[in-house]
């Protein structure tokens, strides 16, 4: 459900009248209208003609005549049906003038209250899953009236989809002041007590008061702030496509479509191929560090689990991974695979959905590497439903690859660029990093210079070279990019290094058979089998 763009409401728009100014008119104005739970229509309440829909709703609802309201059905009345028509920003209203009238009903009325709540929340719940834009001046004092309730008449209102209209709002206005009080009142209303995830809802409210809701994404995680920043210094061109893009990303449901796939192939061509695997390389390496923020109550980890609009974002970023992936980038999807299935203390796996996404992003991308990667997600993943996706993943990719499992595990690990002697000479600037394996499987690494400016200096043959075991501040200035990507595939070689041999050693229980070229190719001659194989007798 996303909320449509919307002009931001002028001063000089009356803002809705407060409960106690409609309390206080009973008896001194005469309404327009009068419901079935008396609640007077005023015609100085600008939310008068979504208040006068409300009462013929809730007088048809009531001639239904239902045993069960459970089972009422918005769209069975006239006035339902014409609320659900509405345009955009007449749904918002009528979501506002719901706020007041369950206010009205659970303060001011005896009879029928849990019932007269019921109809409404019906309605409410299907007005969220359609397209909403909201005025500040109306929905800000409608919120404040509706959080000052202790309760819902025994009923829960759809909080979680109200706040996620509102975090698209946001995004796309801001948060005006009378908004912003509503929500500050909302945030400490004890109507958030009687929800199962009071916690992350309160959360929610925190960012949406703190200004995180941007085009995009919604700040105060590492990956997002980065992305920001990074959009922030683009020039006009460059950022006009990646916003087509980023735009588009969100989308994608739980499974990309081909229409989806198409668009992005579009989308991605334009911004251009290389430019976004760095950037996913970039962006989805920092998920789940640290939060950039701090708020009361709230642990840090809590504050790094991705909001809604975030996990569309970051699930819309990774099926994009299917189009661009190699061997780095199916790392850090692996990798960011285990930090979704991470259990946060209090509140569980980080991000289950995240999780499966990436699990069926590896089963689809073009490189072996990635099958590699779900090998080893399957050696460490807890949660029984996520290793039988991770199965089902597999076997799929081995048969649109015309191999079996255990082939395809065998193909799938990457050599990361080493040489058959187990070293990695890679030059950046005026530094080169060394790696090497030694003969018990351990990796060391090291940067060397002996350039000053790109040149051999005069007395570089007699004075030994520079050496640092940590990246230099120059590469990390100069050459962000490549570093992140480097560091990446060292942190990836050392649990490749492990999951093979215990791969490889389990062998033993599986009776395999191979031809010689296939095991010297997959097992003697491969730079990182190879330093298991070779110690072996087969």
């Amino acid at each position: 459900m996303m909320a449509s763009s919307q002009d931001a409401p002028t001063l000089t728009e009356p803002v809705v009248m407060k409960l106690s100014e409609i309390v206080a008119s009973i008896g001194k104005t005469s309404p327009e209208a009068v419901g079935v739970d008396g609640f007077p229509v005023l015609g100085a309440d600008p939310l008068c003609k979504a208040q006068a829909l409300l009462c013929d709703y809730l007088a048809q609802a009531r001639e239904l005549e239902l045993a069960d309201l459970s089972e009422l059905d918005a769209r069975a009345t006239p006035a339902g049906q014409a609320a659900l028509a509405g345009s955009p920003g007449e749904r918002g209203a009528v979501v506002a003038a719901i706020m007041v009238r369950l206010a009205w009903i659970a303060t001011q009325t005896r009879y029928a209250r849990e019932d007269r709540a019921r109809t409404l929340l019906s309605l409410w719940e299907k007005i969220q899953a359609r397209a909403l834009t909201f005025n500040a001046r109306q929905l800000g004092p409608a919120l404040e009236v509706f959080a000052s309730l202790s309760h819902c008449c025994g009923q829960r209102a759809p909080l979680a989809r109200l706040l996620r209209a509102l975090e698209e709002h946001a995004s796309r206005h801001g948060i005006q002041q009378e908004l912003m009080l509503g929500l500050m009142a909302l945030r400490g209303s004890a109507l958030l007590d009687h929800e199962a995830q009071a916690g992350a809802l309160r959360l929610r409210l925190e960012k949406l008061i703190a200004g995180c809701h941007q085009a995009h994404v919604e700040l105060g995680e590492q990956w997002a702030d980065t992305l920001q920043h990074e959009l922030d210094d683009m020039d006009p061109v460059e950022l006009a496509r990646w916003d087509a893009l980023l735009e588009h990303l969100p989308t994608c449901s739980n499974t990309p479509s081909a229409r989806w796939l198409k668009k992005a192939q579009r989308l991605l061509d334009e911004v251009g191929e290389q430019g976004v695997r760095a950037a996913m390389i970039r962006w989805l390496a920092l998920v789940g560090s640290k939060a950039t923020m701090s708020f009361e109550g709230v642990s840090q980890e809590a504050a790094s689990v991705p909001g809604e609009r975030n996990t569309e974002l970051l699930r819309g970023m990774i099926w994009l991974c299917t189009l661009v992936g190699d061997e780095t980038l199916s790392a850090i999807v692996g990798e960011l695979a285990l930090a979704c299935y991470k259990k946060l203390k209090g509140h569980g796996p980080r991000s289950p959905k995240l999780g499966n996404a990436c699990i069926h992003a590896l089963g689809l991308m073009p490189e072996l590497s990635s099958i590699g990667q779900l090998w080893r997600l399957e050696q460490r993943m807890t949660y029984a439903s996520a290793r039988r996706r991770i199965t089902l993943a597999m076997e799929q990719a081995a048969a649109r690859h015309g191999l079996t499992p255990e082939e395809l595990e065998e193909l799938s690990v990457p050599t990361f660029g080493l040489g058959l002697d187990g070293t990695l000479v890679h030059e950046l600037g005026d530094w080169r990093f060394e790696l090497a394996i030694d003969s018990e499987q351990v990796i060391t690494t090291r940067w060397v210079r002996e350039r000053v400016n790109g040149q051999i200096q005069l007395f570089a043959p007699v004075q030994p070279p520079t050496v640092r075991t940590q990246p230099p501040a120059s590469v990390r200035e100069r050459r962000p990019q490549e570093l992140v990507k480097l560091l990446a595939s060292v942190r990836e070689l050392e649990k490749i290094i492990q999951v093979q041999r215990d791969r490889l050693e389990s062998l033993y229980v599986r009776p395999r058979t191979w031809g010689v070229q296939a095991w010297r190719e997959r097992y003697l001659d491969h730079a990182v089998m190879s330093r298991h194989a070779r110690r072996l007798i087969w």
